[in-house]
């Protein structure tokens, strides 16, 4: 077994998003691997370098110095904006490597591969022993991200990200990887269920305590259910832990009288040692309800306890030792609980729906299924599979038909795919199925309205699938936010900023909310605020990967202000090699009056949207254009036809007969009737 060992400076990339890439769309796949092998071979080569080991959609490879892989890198990241666009992240360490039978090991190694694995599509990030190298040189600029705790790691690391112009910089918020954190098991779930069969009597010990200990309760009926701490000894419930949380605020919003913070902005506190009152305060709520579980053999046990935020008293507090497999009934329990300590109104004396129950094989597929959905992106398509596994194993589980109605509906939002038609059809079968089995599933309804409206445009089922969703979970912050989408399709503006606001006062850290309620205040032509509130969205510090969905709405109502430098200088923010910055670059161009730049924007433009493409050609006053391109979008079924669109009226654009051919279609003509009522009454 021969062995050599070299200092050299370390170079990981890996491609992002590859797996699901490949499962979407094979081609693309296969012509992104190519542009990248073969870009990688040449510039490595170039500086000097050599490709060690290829690992499928990855590679190691070493340099000399510390300068020439930077300077790679960067040519590596310029050279894969070009088409096919390669979503490239790359990690850079200074460290020993040994050879051991042509493979290339060693913790130098195993350090550029987590750093690597911080990064995100178009960034390139380096340890700080790398960075030590090269500070000196002004042609490479960093900027510290802070210090991370990797696994099989012994200390903490501090890591920057190169920030050389056309380069993406991540937000240490948004930064996942190889990290030292909790793992996900296959068992376990199913302990929480049982906790609620002894929440009464805990309730019965609590009223008596409260009443001889607090004097003043909370100022009104609002909650935030912090995610649950796994303290298990081997921290591998986690999936458990956030699933319970999530169960218990889903629960808890079909309460009419109690307002819930959504699970985006309770699940931002997750492992931070806050002051419930800051926390309160932020969250708008004045009770908080914060627990852990802890696993030992086949036993689980669980303490919550609900803690009125203004005075940090303990309102309620409950021990349960319970079996993995009486899970099901504690979540009914606790939200019982809390509906008596804050004397929550039921309307008509209706008892909360009880938990649908299961076996712990499918809920523990369930639970992990709901966490991936949680964490978007890619996680669609591992979500999906759980899903589908949940279903094979208890097809009679409503929650799993509707989670994964929800999973697939959503698909199309965050990943490649050119025929939605296949995804939405099998979306409202699950739906279906799910209401099929409990006719009360809020889910299930608010999927088959946003296909009504996105993707079948039947206006009248959209509407009163959103209104039966919302009557079911009337403080879901999710529902408000689907509802709101809905108005602002139907020009209802009144309502679409109404929903929309609500939205933003239930789940006030996501920062899509924001966004969407500055659309809401666009649409209502009211600029100003729209400008405020997508200021508001991009500069809190949002838990949420789309923070940058309030650019649009930014930049449009700056330029109906005439504020073309305002809106130029949001324009410059984004990544070149973002859709968007080539988007709203021609919007400025068009308000502008740079015809010549718009046109050779919109050549580069092709594989847009074609509604996208229409909205342009609009402005431009190019009719016969824009009816080509709305023929096409409407032919396609693309959702940007009529919602997120700044297509506006038939009557707003000139009597072009292509225009009037492209506009005349029944579901649009049935549109523009709902917007013209709409407008008229408003």
């Amino acid at each position: 077994m021969s062995q050599s060992r070299q200092l050299a400076a370390i170079m990981f990339t890996d491609i992002v998003g590859y797996t699901a890439m490949m499962q979407v769309d094979e081609q693309k796949a296969v012509a992104v691997i190519k542009h990248y092998n073969s870009s990688l071979e040449k510039l490595v080569n170039q500086f000097n370098g050599q490709v060690l080991n290829y690992y499928g959609d990855g590679s190691l490879c070493i340099f000399h110095s510390a300068t020439d892989a930077a300077n790679c890198s960067l040519a590596v990241q310029k050279e894969l904006k070009n088409e096919p666009v390669v979503p490239l992240r790359i990690g850079l360490h200074i460290g020993e490597v040994f050879f051991e039978d042509a493979k290339a090991l060693g913790d130098g190694v195993n350090v550029a591969s987590r750093v690597q694995s911080l990064g995100q599509a178009n960034t390139i990030l380096v340890s700080g022993e790398f960075r030590d190298k090269i500070k000196n040189n002004s042609s490479l600029t960093t900027s510290s991200l802070g210090h991370f705790d990797f696994k099989n790691v012994e200390k903490p690391l501090e890591v920057f990200a190169l920030t050389n112009e056309g380069l993406f910089i991540p937000q240490r918020k948004n930064i996942e990887g190889k990290l030292r954190k909790k793992n996900t098991s296959t068992r376990n779930i199913i302990l929480a269920a049982s906790i609620i069969l002894l929440v009464v009597a805990g309730f019965l010990i609590y009223k008596n305590f409260f009443a001889n200990r607090s004097s003043v309760g909370p100022k009104d009926k609002s909650i935030a259910v912090l995610p649950f701490t796994d303290m298990s000894p081997g921290k591998d419930q986690e999936y458990f832990s956030d699933g319970l949380s999530e169960e218990l605020i889903a629960a808890l919003a079909k309460i009419p009288d109690l307002k819930v913070a959504g699970r985006t902005s309770s699940f931002s506190y997750k492992g931070m040692n806050k002051d419930l009152k800051v926390i309160g305060d932020e969250l708008r709520v004045s009770t908080i309800l914060e627990g852990s579980l802890r696993k030992s053999g086949n036993r689980l046990r669980i303490n919550v306890q609900l803690i009125n935020t203004d005075d940090g008293f303990n309102m309620w507090n409950e021990i349960y030792e319970v079996e993995l497999t009486e899970i099901f009934g504690v979540q009914d329990k606790i939200t019982k609980a809390i509906i008596t300590a804050l004397n929550v109104h039921l309307l008509n004396n209706k008892e909360p729906d009880t938990t649908a129950t299961t076996s712990p094989d499918a809920y523990t597929n369930y639970l992990k299924a709901r966490q991936q959905l949680s964490f978007r992106g890619e996680h669609l398509l591992e979500a999906k599979r759980l899903f589908e596994e949940t279903i094979k194993l208890d097809p009679g589980f409503a929650p799993a038909h509707s989670g994964l109605s929800r999973t697939l509906s959503i698909i199309p939002n965050y990943l490649d795919v050119h025929n939605v038609k296949p995804l939405m059809d099998s979306a409202k079968l699950e739906a279906n199925n799910a209401l099929a089995l409990n006719a009360n599933n809020g889910e299930a309804f608010s999927v088959l309205g946003t296909i009504a409206a996105y993707y079948d445009w039947d206006w009248d089922v959209a509407e009163k699938a959103f209104s039966r969703s919302m009557a079911i979970s009337p403080n879901d912050a999710e529902m408000y936010n689907f509802f709101g989408d809905f108005y602002w399709i139907v020009f209802n503006k009144k309502l679409a900023i109404e929903m929309e606001s609500k939205a933003v006062e239930l789940d006030p850290l996501l920062a899509v909310n924001y966004a969407n309620l500055a659309m809401a205040y666009y649409m209502a032509k009211d600029y100003d605020n729209a400008i405020s509130i997508s200021n508001t969205g991009l500069s809190m510090n949002l838990q949420s990967f789309i923070a940058a969905a309030n650019w649009p709405p930014l930049v449009w109502s700056y330029l109906q202000t005439k504020q073309f430098d305002k809106a130029g200088e949001i324009v410059k923010k984004i990544p070149e090699n973002d859709p968007l910055y080539l988007e709203l670059s021609t919007n400025i161009a068009i308000a502008k009056g740079e015809k010549a730049l718009a046109l050779a924007n919109l050549q580069k433009m092709k594989n847009y949207t074609h509604s996208r493409l229409a909205e342009d050609y609009l402005e431009l006053k190019m009719w016969e254009k824009a009816a080509e391109e709305i023929e096409k979008a409407y032919a396609s079924r693309e959702v940007r036809l009529v919602y997120y669109t700044r297509i506006t009226m038939p009557e707003d654009y000139a009597d072009h007969p292509a225009l009037k051919k492209a506009f005349d279609k029944p579901e649009l003509k049935k549109l523009f009737a709902i917007r013209r009522q709409n407008l008229k009454s408003q």
